[in-house]
């Protein structure tokens, strides 16, 4: 009898470890599987986008921004486009982009719709902008954005361009624009490449 005893407490042991066992495996599981499902929920705040280029959009407005330093920085606010119509409005900041001022309503001035910008001086700016109904597509100042000049980098026979990009290279002092033109009703379109070695004041054709 005593026997017996021994061998049930035995075997009673081993059932009780066994299932201690497998209920520990079970909720180390449930916690890993938790665990990874939160890992996979948690966004990583690094891998949010930054705005490419200078350009931003904030509701109804997309920001063209051209940082010269922390103490002088332009931006161009235009509106979304309405029945043809945006607001273009040229600010400037002087304490890195804490407050802006305006300088001036260009609205009236630069025709089409600008796609980006680049101060290269204090004075000195160009705007880019695509086709919408008026050839000119780049935009030129030379007194801070007061007052804009319109020109036309392209052939004589091209139907119109659109502006791509605007950068200036500070070390060779060249400022480079690239455009798309429309050459044939086909819509056939080429790859354009223009540097300044002005500042913006004129032209050349780079080859591509």
């Amino acid at each position: 009898m005593l026997e017996f005893r021994k061998m049930h407490i035995f075997w009673l042991l081993i059932v009780m470890l066994l299932v201690t066992g497998c209920g520990h495996a079970a909720v180390e599981n449930v916690t890993d599987d938790m665990q990874e499902s939160e890992a996979s929920d948690t966004k990583n705040p690094d891998e949010e986008t930054e705005p490419i280029g200078g350009v931003e959009t904030m509701e109804y407005y997309t920001y063209y921004t051209s940082v010269l330093s922390k103490d002088l920085e332009y931006r161009l606010a235009c509106s979304d486009p309405a029945a043809g119509m945006m607001s273009k409005q040229l600010e400037i900041s002087k304490d890195d982009g804490e407050s802006w001022e305006t300088v001036e309503d260009l609205s009236d001035t630069i025709h089409n719709y600008p796609c980006d910008m680049c101060f290269v001086t204090e004075k000195e700016g160009i705007v880019l902008t695509d086709y919408h109904s008026v050839r000119e597509y780049v935009y030129y100042t030379d007194d801070g954005g007061k007052s804009w000049t319109g020109m036309y980098p392209g052939e004589d026979d091209d139907i119109y361009s659109n502006g791509v990009s605007v950068t200036y290279d500070a070390e060779k002092d060249i400022v480079t624009i690239r455009s798309t033109a429309k050459i044939s009703e086909d819509d056939v379109f080429e790859e354009r490449e223009y540097e300044s070695m002005d500042h913006g004041k004129t032209w050349e054709r780079r080859a591509l």
